[in-house]
């Protein structure tokens, strides 16, 4: 018996079977006996293993990271402003080198991104570089890092009559910070002290540099350098130390100390009367001596701590 084979059977038209469907395709055909089919339900139907979780959860997983790696390495976030503010003893510059260079990335990861700077790595870093009172570090949306510091006082300014200098604890001159034509202000008034036609710019050197104690010296000195010591290294200590209990005592407000020929400190304060103090003395006793006479009398031209418990005022 012959049959008739169609040209449009499925046979000669069914789809090209590929490699995979050649390896993969051909299932192996089940044989069904009692055994097998015994406790099997037949009106229950077999379930199918889905993967649609799995690669569901797999693309959540590479849209996060991809998410993640897009706001770690885009430009956008990176770090690129730097404020800084505080009095000019410490420079703005070295603020801004120091972090920097502190943030700069390292091994392909962005430690400079907005998201990654750890401001308080970068408080740290500061209190432990400069002689710091206090450091705020805040960041600002979405590049800049805006740095506030308070400078704990532990320098004086000196005032020769032609220059301002900063000195350290040791005496010795760190730096020039203003020049004669800068900042030095000439003065016609006189004070109770042997004091020449001339006075430290206190609002210059207030407004620049904060409230540093500032000596006046009138002695001669030859010309300064970074070598010269000028104070041994109590005296600074002692100055120091006598403008913060002063301040603390709530005693008044010191203008500047006049340092004469002679050796003698006077500090000129807001009031009509001046102290004479010895800085390389006990400070604690003289400011103590100083609220006592304050508090029992009313002095009219000076108030002399130097000598102990013994107290002149007049």
């Amino acid at each position: 018996m012959r049959y008739y084979q169609s040209p449009n059977s499925y046979r000669s038209n069914q789809p090209k079977r590929g490699l995979w469907f050649r390896l993969f395709g051909h299932k192996k055909r089940k044989i069904v006996t009692p055994e097998t089919t015994r406790y099997n339900n037949p009106y229950l139907k077999n379930k199918k293993k889905s993967w649609r979780i799995p690669y569901t959860l797999i693309g959540c997983l590479l849209i996060f990271f991809g998410w993640v790696s897009l706001i770690i390495w885009l430009p956008y976030f990176k770090i690129n402003n730097i404020t800084v503010q505080s009095q000019k003893i410490i420079k703005s510059e070295e603020v801004i080198l120091l972090v920097s260079d502190f943030i700069e990335p390292k091994y392909y990861w962005p430690k400079n991104n907005y998201f990654l700077v750890n401001q308080k790595k970068i408080a740290d870093l500061l209190m432990g570089k400069f002689v710091l009172q206090g450091v705020d570090v805040q960041k600002t949306f979405p590049n800049t890092i805006n740095i506030t510091l308070q400078e704990k006082i532990s320098s004086i300014i000196y005032d020769d009559g032609h220059d301002y200098y900063l000195l350290d604890q040791s005496g010795s001159i760190l730096r020039q910070i203003a020049g004669a034509g800068e900042s030095v202000a000439v003065s016609t008034s006189t004070s109770p002290t042997s004091t020449p036609e001339h006075s430290p710019d206190l609002v210059f050197l207030k407004k620049e540099y904060g409230s540093y104690p500032i000596i006046y010296d009138l002695r001669k000195n030859e010309e300064l350098d970074q070598t010269s010591i000028l104070f041994p290294n109590n005296f600074i200590k002692g100055v120091i130390e006598f403008y913060n209990s002063f301040k603390q005592a709530k005693l008044g407000t010191i203008k500047y100390g006049v340092l004469d020929e002679s050796g003698k400190l006077t500090i000129l304060i807001d009031k009509p009367w001046i102290i004479y103090m010895q800085p390389t003395h006990d400070i604690r006793e003289q400011i103590e001596n100083l609220s006592i006479i304050t508090k029992q009398s009313k002095p009219t031209e000076y108030i002399d701590v130097r000598f102990g418990e013994r107290v002149y005022w007049k």
